[in-house]
């Protein structure tokens, strides 16, 4: 799939007109997408696996509002700053419960995993190589009472490794942060 304008594969609810679920998007090559590459949303039990997504202008992978899903085993290269656009991510989630991001390689990018006001998400063995700003970033997903689990994860050479905001459910252990500026920001919250 090449030279999508908005999106090179969009799932959503709304889109289609019913409930959207257990569907999986896996083996497409997506190149040179102007727009995000993949969105998923609005749906439950979704598998995003073994995709190749390369000089995407906006996010290779959006989720917004999924339940129960997995993101597994993608390559994810060139997105945003890249690509000509700036502060886009590899990988974004927002408003999600229960979702699984594990390995994952994503290269040259401005953003890895970046989630915001998600909850229970296992974010672990993603090699996150030459990003420009952060290897992940998750905000406020704790406060809806949940956890964030990141471990086992290579990051290197990105501005800040992992930044995490706003909750007293995070388990950070095993990581591997390396030729960066800082390697943990914990900014607000009740502890890690």
């Amino acid at each position: 799939v090449g030279n999508a304008t908005f999106a090179a594969i969009y799932i959503d609810e709304y889109y289609v007109g019913y409930p959207v679920s257990n569907v999986t998007v896996s083996n497409n090559l997506i190149n040179n997408s102007v727009g995000r590459s993949l969105i998923v949303a609005h749906t439950t039990g979704s598998l995003i696996e073994y995709n190749t997504i390369d000089n995407s202008t906006e996010n290779g992978v959006h989720l917004n509002l999924v339940n129960d899903s997995i993101v597994r085993f993608n390559d994810i290269k060139n997105v945003g700053e890249y690509s000509g656009a700036t502060n886009e991510s590899s990988i974004y989630v927002l408003d999600s419960v229960n979702v699984t991001f594990n390995d994952n390689n994503i290269t040259r990018n401005d953003y890895g995993i970046f989630s915001l006001d998600s909850t229970n998400l296992s974010i672990f063995r993603n090699n996150m190589y030459n990003d420009s700003n952060i290897g992940i970033y998750v905000v406020d997903s704790g406060s809806l009472g949940g956890f964030v689990d990141i471990y086992e994860n290579a990051i290197n050479i990105t501005n800040e490794g992992i930044y995490v905001s706003g909750s007293s459910y995070y388990n950070l252990t095993n990581n591997n942060i390396s030729n960066i500026a800082n390697g943990i920001i914990f900014n607000q919250g009740d502890g890690i």
